[in-house]
């Protein structure tokens, strides 16, 4: 997802009232809002294999290869498309020169080897799948998102495939179920529909049905998951009720927003809320899958208001 002009009165705004330094500058290469909803994924696909958080190390270096492969992503982002951000966005960390590009390429390939790495400490299968994430990122990257539809759908894959990371190290696995798949398509097609949405923010918003489609993608995704793995009843239960609602609601309701003819502002704070709505899906989905680990589910809804108050400063677009 690409930044506008927008971002750059932001950062213009922030230098004079806050002064420019090399942490904001990296800051906002990571898109720092961003992050707090990265270890959220392979936490559920965790929860959905039947991970025993009781022994959270597993969880834990998933979560780890996850955000290091996500800040991957980020600077191999900015990296491939250096050119155009010169001419578009020239206020980025790299056009600008606040960060130099050997720099940027040092810490592409540190992030990539570092989540590997994690990976494979978890166990052989969540490092293939990390691998197989890192295959997706560079697609995406390279040239998939150049193209319509598919490029979307990969931008999805690879958080879905976070999740399957999760899944592969509750057991160093890849036969972990059903469940982390069906799991994973909810995040590819919840993330598919928000990267088109993004794609239209530097322009009025056109589109009455696309600004639902989060939401759908959500209600469907939910709907699949209490079909075929219903928990049994548990204390828990009216919580899981409560956070899937939550998780189906938010979205339609920041859809609600984007009437046609709708500004970029409104559409680059709409595709903020929905990336910052993962951490009610992940929540949802760790409170649906292992109701006996609430406490994991609750610390992903306090990373919310954290990851909105952050996104006051930095670009999460």
């Amino acid at each position: 997802m690409k930044t506008s002009s927008h971002e750059g009165d932001e950062l213009s705004d922030e230098i004079e009232n806050f002064g420019e330094t090399r942490l904001f500058a990296w800051l906002s290469l990571f898109r720092a809002p961003n992050l707090l909803t990265v270890p959220g994924d392979a936490l559920a696909g965790f929860a959905a294999a039947g991970g025993n958080f009781s022994e959270p190390g597993n969880a834990v270096l998933a979560a780890l290869a996850g955000l290091f492969l996500y800040g991957f992503g980020l600077v191999a982002n900015d990296l491939f498309d250096l050119e155009t951000d010169r001419a578009e966005r020239p206020m980025r960390p790299l056009p600008s020169g606040r960060i130099p590009l050997p720099q940027a390429k040092a810490a592409a390939m540190l992030a990539a080897a570092c989540g590997a790495g994690c990976a494979f400490c978890a166990g052989m299968a969540p490092g293939l799948v990390a691998l197989a994430l890192l295959c997706a990122i560079l697609l995406y990257n390279t040239s998939a998102k150049r193209v319509p539809v598919v490029g979307p759908l990969v931008m999805g894959l690879c958080r879905g495939l976070d999740v399957i990371l999760g899944a592969a190290a509750a057991g160093n696995s890849l036969r972990f179920g059903a469940a982390p798949l069906a799991a994973a398509l909810l995040f590819i097609l919840y993330i598919a529909a928000v990267t088109t949405i993004a794609a239209r923010e530097t322009e009025a918003f056109r589109g009455k049905a696309l600004r639902f489609a989060p939401g759908a993608a959500a209600a469907a995704g939910f709907v699949l998951l209490w079909a075929a793995f219903a928990p049994e009843k548990s204390e828990a239960a009216p919580l899981d009720a409560a956070l899937c609602a939550g998780a189906v609601g938010l979205p339609f309701f920041l859809g609600s927003a984007l009437e046609d003819g709708a500004p970029p502002e409104a559409v680059q704070a709409a595709v903020g809320g929905l990336i910052r709505g993962l951490l009610v899906i992940q929540a949802a989905l760790v409170a649906f899958f292992r109701p006996d680990f609430t406490a994991v589910a609750g610390v992903l809804i306090l990373l919310f208001p954290v990851a909105r108050r952050i996104s006051a400063r930095f670009y999460a677009s």
